[in-house]
């Protein structure tokens, strides 16, 4: 009974190594695809995306390949990518490069170019206080990295012009 046990023991053990094997091979076979949605946020000037390839020579020209070319002001750019490509971009003569990381529960990732400082994006609302007898003006500082998302869809609304005479009260504490 003993050396029955072993043997059921032994081809259950061998059936769940198996699995694993088969299991790690179908994992292996190619990364998850996913969208990578690029917005250039940069108020004049477009933005030409490359795709870098990692398995050419750092000082092969061909190693950069054109993915796009982004127009500002809210442009956008759809492309199928995986975790761990490396794009590259240039802004204000600085060369940026960046690698895609997992994706959202929306099977995307999307990245908001122009803006590596961080310091936000500036929108400007002017205001009429005491039923327009005064002018007035604020600054809503916009930061992608914190939801691009919702600051991508904000600044779209903002250019359609979505918000021009919208009332909008303010509570001083």
């Amino acid at each position: 009974m003993k050396s029955a046990m072993m043997t059921l023991l032994t081809v259950v053990f061998t059936l769940l190594a198996m699995s694993a094997n088969i299991l790690h091979l179908v994992s292996a076979e190619e990364p998850e695809k996913y969208a990578g949605v690029f917005v250039n946020e940069h108020p004049k000037d477009e933005i030409t995306l490359y795709w870098v390839n990692p398995a050419m020579r750092e000082d092969d020209p061909a190693r950069f390949k054109v993915e796009a070319v982004i127009p500002p002001r809210g442009g956008v750019h759809h492309s199928t990518t995986y975790h761990g490509h490396e794009f590259y971009y240039e802004y204000d003569g600085t060369g940026n490069y960046f690698v895609m990381d997992l994706p959202n529960a929306h099977k995307e990732q999307l990245v908001v170019l122009a803006n590596h400082r961080g310091e936000g994006i500036r929108v400007r609302c002017d205001i009429s206080v005491n039923a327009g007898r005064a002018e007035a003006s604020f600054d809503i500082m916009v930061q992608p990295f914190w939801a691009p998302r919702g600051a991508t869809r904000f600044l779209e609304l903002v250019r359609a012009g979505y918000y021009n005479g919208v009332v909008f009260n303010r509570v001083v504490p």
